[in-house]
């Protein structure tokens, strides 16, 4: 696990979204790849497992770094997006991620459940990331199409 990599990775990410540091540290996470802890302090603790795949381990990092970007702006800001990404923040009952990719709901259902802080972190992760040199798409065709298109309309607040 090349430690002092993935630090330099995340606070290169902290910086760029003007987050205060995050403490991360690998532990045993059964099934899970990460948690993210905001109280007291944030903290990231990714699965050890994940330790020696830097690609995953960055994209594990970066995703849940644009939650805590999101959570911030929501607290700081009442523009359009704050007050969307506030409704699905307040509403955990919206699908998510992991709701998404079940094979058993309908793809037109699952994108009308899509919650916009998902498609955000996605969009982001693969925005970003692909400044470092690391592409890869979603694994479920129409939320890559999405997170494209999601891309092009708010290139500016990728940024």
């Amino acid at each position: 696990m090349n430690t002092e990599k993935i630090s330099k990775f995340t606070d290169e990410l902290v910086a760029y979204l003007k987050l205060n540091p995050v403490s991360i540290s690998f532990e045993d996470l059964g099934e899970e790849q990460c948690k993210l802890i905001l109280e007291p302090v944030t903290k990231l603790i990714i699965n050890k497992n994940l330790g020696n795949d830097y690609v995953e381990t960055v994209k594990c990092i970066t995703y849940q770094l644009r939650r805590v970007f999101q959570i911030n702006h929501v607290a700081t800001t009442n523009d359009a997006m704050a007050r969307l990404w506030k409704k699905d923040l307040e509403n955990p009952t919206s699908l998510t991620y992991e709701t998404f990719n079940d094979e058993s709901i309908d793809p037109e259902d699952a994108v009308d459940g899509l919650q916009g802080v998902e498609l955000d972190a996605n969009a982001f992760s693969q925005y970003y990331l692909k400044k470092h040199n690391i592409e890869f798409e979603h694994e479920n065709e129409v939320v890559q199409a999405l997170i494209d298109m999601y891309i092009d309309l708010y290139e500016s607040r990728l940024l």
